[in-house]
């Protein structure tokens, strides 16, 4: 009877310690899975795409809370560079405006094809919204990427009181603040 219990109890050790051994090793597969996961993960501010960290944390330009970007998401941006001055003007990588000389500033692109039409400040690039409104950072009118050019070229917009400031497009004046008022231009 003794080495029944004897043999019973060994049996049950066994058969513990190889289910042990399997939720161990199942464990350690979550754990590294986490770990893959956590060090692909990208938190971007949602009114600043052009923030990313690779940890929670907030906006250092608005002071918002950074959100977990989709894996897809994240993998799929490339980042592109725009003329603040010139939109339109777009390079993969870091440099120059081929028409004025200043630097180009980190935009995304790739976002326009996921949320359709797309607006953004002639201005500064990297405010834009799927919706027609103003700039955050200076009140100008966002402006459809991809809007033609001969529109913009048939309008001008000058200072009241500098009539040397014109521009293309809506806006204050560099000199004093005033709105610039719309001026047809002849064709």
């Amino acid at each position: 009877m003794l080495k029944r219990t004897f043999i019973s109890l060994s049996a049950i050790l066994v058969l513990s310690l190889v289910v042990l051994s399997a939720v161990q090793a199942q464990a350690h597969e979550n754990r590294s899975a986490k770990d893959t996961v956590d060090s692909t993960a990208m938190y971007t501010c949602s009114m600043h795409p052009d923030v990313r960290s690779k940890e929670p944390g907030k906006c250092s330009t608005c002071g918002m809370s950074l959100k977990m970007m989709e894996s897809s998401m994240h993998e799929k941006a490339a980042d592109m560079y725009a003329c603040p001055m010139h939109p339109d003007i777009t390079s993969s990588e870091p440099g120059k405006c081929s028409t004025c000389g200043m630097k180009l500033k980190l935009i995304e692109p790739k976002m326009e094809k996921m949320v359709g039409d797309m607006y953004a400040c002639p201005m500064h690039p990297d405010v834009t919204s799927s919706e027609p409104g103003k700039c955050s950072k200076c009140g100008m009118e966002l402006k459809m990427k991809g809007s033609s050019k001969h529109d913009a070229m048939a309008v001008q917009y000058s200072c009241p009181m500098h009539s040397d400031v014109k521009s293309s497009e809506p806006g204050k004046c560099s000199k004093c603040g005033m709105e610039l008022k719309k001026v047809e231009s002849k064709k």
